[in-house]
């Protein structure tokens, strides 16, 4: 595909395959004219994108089209794009992959009359198709989105959350996998230690006082190997530092699920990966992730969970679904939970299409994770 000075571009919810083809600087036009529809006016994809193309450097003019599903209407409007257009020095190309079909029909019919070239962005192969002039190969896009750029196209800030730290190091990994190989010996006491590292969090404090059950020593004495607690008995418990008492509250998890992407990272290759992120929509909203990540243009966001999620369990579910809605059809959610989902749980995970990864499938994290997104 060659370079063009001007791209014209119809808006729609799903802005991803109007993004992908500016990210290419082989390719990157000097000018972005979008065609916005009152549907997509009122819900400020015109504006938000028009903001970010002036982020990477390009003149955006906004044109309204009014309703998508007039074809004389629309007709009229491009006609009048087109005609301002031509004769003029700068190269022109269409991206057909927004809009209505009839908005689509339309572009298509108009522009390619005045000899404008019209393409489709497919974000899945991440390649760009002339479906006018000569017959030519796909064109692959060299320089593939990132996370960051991939949530603010989509009306989020997503910046990395300060108050977590991991604590990557041999001896936490080998505290992970040990829970994860020898997950029947763990798996009744995790919550436990869950609940006794949270209520020292909510006092402020890295002393616990508790009566504690005798079955639940072998957990205290893993993490106190690991130099994580520094003290229990049958009375109270010691976690050595801060970091570590939000360690036992389930971090340690979600610091497994950080080595499994650097590991998948080097296997197969992600776009692009990060842990602890703290998402802000457009109304000011605020969500934490535990992970996301991006493989072929689809954004996966992982939630990790310890405990047992009977009560929040709904709640960490419809969170992943909201997401999924906001950040557009390329979007994927996994949960990652050491306690199996139960009843209820199960079937709205399953209902809304969410990736369950549990118990002791967990320690084979990476390869679960590649037969799903390879798939």
């Amino acid at each position: 595909m060659e370079k063009f000075d001007i791209h014209i571009v119809l808006l729609s919810d799903q802005v991803l395959p109007n993004v992908l083809a500016v990210l290419d600087a082989a390719i990157k036009p000097q000018k972005v004219i979008l065609c916005e529809s009152d549907a997509m006016a009122k819900r400020g994809v015109g504006i938000n994108l028009a903001e970010f193309y002036s982020s990477k450097g390009l003149v955006t003019e906004i044109v309204p089209m009014g309703t998508a599903y007039d074809y004389a209407v629309l007709q009229d409007k491009f006609l009048e794009i087109a005609a301002n257009l031509e004769g003029g020095s700068a190269s022109v190309a269409v991206n057909l992959t927004g809009g209505t079909k009839l908005m689509s029909i339309a572009a298509q019919n108009v522009f390619s009359a005045y000899g404008f070239a019209c393409f489709y962005s497919i974000p899945q192969s991440n390649e760009i198709t002339v479906i006018t002039g000569e017959k030519e190969p796909p064109y692959k896009i060299k320089d593939q989105i990132k996370l960051k750029d991939y949530f603010r196209v989509h009306g989020y800030l997503a910046e990395p959350k300060t108050d977590k730290k991991f604590k990557i190091d041999s001896d936490s990994r080998d505290l992970c996998l040990e829970l994860l190989e020898n997950f029947s010996v763990y798996k009744d006491s995790i919550g436990y230690l869950n609940l006794l590292a949270s209520k020292a969090a909510d006092a402020y404090s890295l002393k616990i006082k508790n009566d504690i059950p005798e079955k639940h020593d072998k957990i205290l004495e893993l993490f106190a190997r690991f130099h994580f607690i520094s003290y229990y008995d049958d009375k109270r418990v010691e976690f050595e530092s801060q970091q570590s008492r939000d360690y036992c509250n389930g971090l340690w998890l979600e610091e497994y699920v950080h080595l499994s992407l650097k590991e998948l990272d080097k296997d197969i290759g992600l776009q692009d990966f990060a842990t602890s992120l703290k998402i802000t929509s457009p109304t000011g909203t605020e969500n934490e992730l535990d992970a996301a990540f991006l493989y072929k243009n689809n954004l996966y966001i992982v939630e990790a969970k310890t405990a047992r999620m009977t009560d929040k369990g709904t709640d960490v579910l419809y969170k992943l679904d909201s997401l999924k809605d906001y950040a557009g059809m390329y979007t994927r959610p996994i949960v990652v939970s050491f306690k199996p989902l139960q009843g209820y749980d199960r079937k709205r995970a399953e209902d809304l299409k969410i990736k369950l990864i549990e118990g002791s499938a967990i320690k084979n994290l990476v390869k679960h994770i590649r037969d799903y997104i390879e798939n």
